[in-house]
């Protein structure tokens, strides 16, 4: 069953590769337009509105007006889309359907929502507004009623919006119009009660004095605190006694000791500088330590003056600290103590440059001072009144702009649609045509490259069979006769090497290959050259050697096999060409069967007998998928020559082949090819020059 089938198709496959992608193309294309034709049709309503962002007032002024709709945004049209497709709108929208059409057959809130676009347009202050359906009517009235919904709701909004704020701030106005009345009424009662001046510059001046000193007091405070607290974190970080460090503080402040210091820093620079050139016995250099000697005694007993006997161990290196961290936050101490005393002192000074101010003040009169103070407030009630008719003016501007103006204009108006935009029926058909093509071309290049069962290339049978390949012909073997294989043959013939007597077997894939004709042609080629050849038929299934030469098929080599006589070998061997006796050919013989199979010793002996007789033994043997004859014979010390056909060998065969050569472990010989170009092989292998030269083609066989 398996084997029918495989038959079956290879058989169909040369027109399954054309009839089926070619229906695979119909089918889809087929389809693709029943599609378009069956397809419900769809038809698309629209309007654009126009958004402006500002809107021009009527004051002769270069400020717009911002519209309620994009005031408290910054993306006007984003803000318009977002409206136009909220429920308020939508709602009314739908309230507005049902009074146009009592038969409620208009969808629902959820169903126009989902189906509504609101985009905006590229690079445009406008808004696209679309909504698809079935009938074109239907869609351009749902497209009118949101447009005009819209258009209301922001008119409302706007108007109700700009009263709001129109109103809010004529209440800020007249608060600001009773403040500064009432401002400027006290400070003239008080100018006509007391005849009062105006305060010169000095009281001012003192005010401001007074301000900037208690400002300087609270910053002294503030310093002096942190100075303390740090003083203190000091203090506990420090392990020495109270003692200790006042004494440290009451030498850090003497000069005389400062002197001292600065005199024993010298003389030790003056010592490191002489004790590279001179030795620490020199006198010079002994001079300078005993000075050194009576300043450090000196500064002892100063410090033990100043601080008795705390300050004299501070001097002579006696604190005990433990490391350097402990000398560091020493010396921080006293740097503390002195910043503390300091910013004390500067708040001292201003505490009293304050009173100084206090005093000064008090000689100034009472009522100068109520009467800077009444001008003070009426000119901070003067300046918001200002800012508030400005803001009155602007919100009667937007109240205005609101009532009488719209900042939403429709460009384009819903129109009845006539023409669907969907199905789009020519480019559903050119996509099912594009599909379709798309693929037909995938199944044929699937079925010839991946499921084609024939071999194509030269590539696959190098790849398979590890023999060089020594010769080729440009047609098939069906399209030649024996004359016009001979050039090939006589190429064949120089690229054959072999260091004995050549048995050679020749066999292909399958049978129609074209292994007889090569055979003969070799045949013939080797006697042209002066070798003696004999060409035996060993195809008992399908024999073609008589064919070619024009002989009886009996008596033969199946004769010859099942009597054994010796008599007929002589009957068996005959001369095709006479007068050319270098060239003998053995018959397949009466019996065209496998009956008798050719590796029979009377077979093998028969072999050994012409080999030793001749120079070139050629065995014609079926192909490897009927028969396995040629194999068979690969153990006898043969060449072989595998004979196939691009696009007529099964690629089976070809393994089958492949495995059987490998198996008898085949590694002289070669391959020859039918249809195959000088560019195929040139692409597939690099031939010697030998191979490449094209001897005369000859007009006869001989």
């Amino acid at each position: 069953m398996i084997e029918h089938f495989r038959k079956l198709y290879v058989e169909c496959y040369p027109a399954a590769t054309l009839v089926f992608p070619a229906v695979l193309f119909f089918v889809i294309l087929s389809g693709g337009c029943a599609l378009s034709i069956f397809q419900p049709k769809v038809y698309e309503s629209q309007a654009r509105l126009w958004i402006q962002p500002k809107l021009p007032t009527e004051q002769q002024s270069d400020e717009s007006v911002y519209s309620p709709l994009a005031y408290s945004f910054t993306n006007a049209l984003a803000t318009a889309c977002e409206l136009i497709k909220s429920e308020s709108v939508l709602n009314d929208s739908v309230a507005e359907l049902r009074k146009r059409d009592s038969t409620d057959n208009h969808p629902g809130l959820s169903e126009i929502s989902t189906k509504l676009s609101v985009v905006p347009a590229k690079n445009a202050d406008v808004v696209v507004v679309s909504y698809r359906a079935s009938n074109p009517k239907l869609a351009m009235e749902i497209v009118r009623a949101v447009v005009d919904s819209f258009v209301r709701v922001n008119a409302r909004q706007m108007s109700g919006s700009a009263s709001r704020s129109r109103e809010f701030l004529q209440a800020q106005l007249d608060k600001a119009r009773a403040q500064d009345l009432s401002a400027r009424n006290e400070l003239k009662k008080f100018q006509d009660e007391h005849g009062a001046v105006s305060l010169d510059s000095q009281v001012t001046n003192l005010l401001s004095q007074e301000s900037a000193k208690n400002k300087e007091i609270e910053d002294a405070k503030l310093a002096v605190s942190q100075h303390q607290d740090r003083l203190d974190e000091i203090r506990s970080r420090l392990r020495i006694s109270q003692d200790q460090l006042d004494a440290a503080a009451k030498l850090a402040e003497d000069d005389v000791l400062v002197s001292f210091r600065e005199e024993i820093a010298k003389h030790q620079v003056h010592l490191v500088e002489l004790s590279g050139k001179l030795r620490d016995e020199h006198p010079r250099v002994l001079s300078i330590k005993r000075k050194v000697q009576r300043l450090k005694a000196a500064m002892q007993t100063r410090a033990r003056e100043l601080a008795g006997e705390s300050g004299a161990s501070l001097i002579a290196n006696q604190l005990p600290l433990s490391d350097s961290n402990q000398q560091k936050q020493l010396d921080n101490l006293l740097d503390e103590e002195s910043a503390l005393r300091t910013e004390e002192t500067h708040l001292a000074r201003a505490s009293s440059a304050l009173s100084g101010i206090r005093e000064q003040l008090k000689t100034i009169p009472s009522l100068q001072l109520k009467h800077v103070e009444l001008v003070r407030q009426a000119d901070v009630t003067a300046k918001q009144l200002t800012e508030a008719e400005g803001n009155f003016r602007t919100a009667e501007a937007k109240e205005y702009v609101a009532t009488k103006n719209s900042n939403i204009q429709i460009i384009d108006y819903p129109t009845l649609s006539a023409t669907p935009i969907s199905p789009n029926i020519p480019m559903l058909i050119g996509l099912s045509f594009i599909l379709a093509s798309a693929v037909a071309g995938g199944a044929y290049f699937l079925l010839v490259s991946s499921l084609n069962p024939y071999i194509t290339s030269i590539r696959e049978i190098l790849d398979s069979v590890r023999l060089p390949m020594l010769g080729w012909v440009t047609d098939g073997p069906r399209a030649m006769q024996l004359q016009d294989i001979m050039p090939a043959m006589q190429r064949l013939r120089l690229n054959w090497k072999s260091s004995r007597k050549s048995k050679i077997v020749v066999s292909s894939c399958d049978p129609g290959d074209g292994a007889t004709m090569v055979a003969a042609g070799l045949a013939v080629s080797f006697a042209q050259a002066g070798s003696r050849v004999i060409l035996i038929d060993a195809n008992l299934s399908d024999p073609q050697v008589h064919e070619m030469f024009e002989l009886d098929s009996s008596p033969g080599l199946s004769d010859y096999l099942s009597t054994g006589n010796p008599d007929m070998l002589l009957k068996v061997i005959r001369t095709p060409f006479k007068g050319k006796q270098n060239l003998q050919v053995i018959t397949a013989g009466t019996s065209h069967g496998s009956n008798t199979p050719v590796d029979s010793p009377t077979f093998q002996s028969l072999l050994q007998k012409l080999q030793s007789e001749v120079d070139v033994l050629i065995i014609d043997t079926p192909a490897v998928s009927k028969a396995a004859d040629a194999m068979s014979l690969l153990g006898s010390e043969c060449d072989l020559l595998f004979v196939s056909a691009l696009r007529h060998s099964m690629k089976n065969s070809v393994r089958l082949a492949a495995a059987e050569i490998g198996r008898q472990k085949v590694s002289s010989g070669g391959i020859f090819l039918y249809g195959v170009s000088e560019s195929d092989v040139i692409a597939a292998t690099a031939p010697t020059s030998t191979a490449t030269e094209r001897p005369r083609a000859e007009a006869n066989v001989w």
